[in-house]
């Protein structure tokens, strides 16, 4: 998907880009998170920044490596940091701020939220989340299991709704 949207962008080949990841955490804390627990429990990572043109001369293998190097970085070390990090937060509105620490843990202090270096500015950066292995269809709430689930659509394309 990485190669496909800066192939796509068109763009220039010394463009940075990043990939951020949300994923489930609950096995990467020690101990582990009991998978009763109700409410999310996702933590974002970026990958190392790449250049477009690295992205798309390199081989496939390249990009994976990178997206590798992101999913390792989720550490019971680095979720317990995070949430040390969103418990210290002075107000709730604050809380966009979890996201700017994986920011800061992988160096990328440049890439912000909202001015023209943003995180979303001159994609082609992309956010990717994954529902796979989450019992969605094991919830009951005394009604029984659900007979359909669909997750919706946000709408966000290139940092836009």
């Amino acid at each position: 998907m990485w190669r496909c949207a800066c192939k796509a962008q068109q763009g220039d080949k010394n463009q940075p880009t990043v990939v951020r990841l949300v994923g489930d955490i609950r096995n990467r804390l020690k101990p582990t998170i009991p998978l009763n627990f109700t409410g999310n429990v996702v933590l974002p990572v970026l990958t190392p920044t790449c250049r477009f043109g690295d992205i798309l001369s390199n081989p496939l293998s390249f990009s994976a490596q990178k997206i590798r190097e992101a999913i390792e970085t989720s550490t019971s070390e680095h979720v317990r940091a995070a949430l040390d990090h969103a418990e210290n937060l002075q107000h709730v509105d604050s809380l966009r701020e979890v996201l700017d620490y994986a920011e800061n843990l992988q160096h990328v202090d440049s890439l912000r939220y909202g001015n023209r270096e943003g995180f979303y500015y001159g994609n082609p950066n992309l956010a990717i989340g994954s529902m796979i292995g989450i019992p969605l269809y094991d919830v009951d709430f005394g009604w029984g299991k659900p007979v359909y689930y669909d997750p919706g659509n946000m709408g966000i394309q290139d940092g836009n709704h």
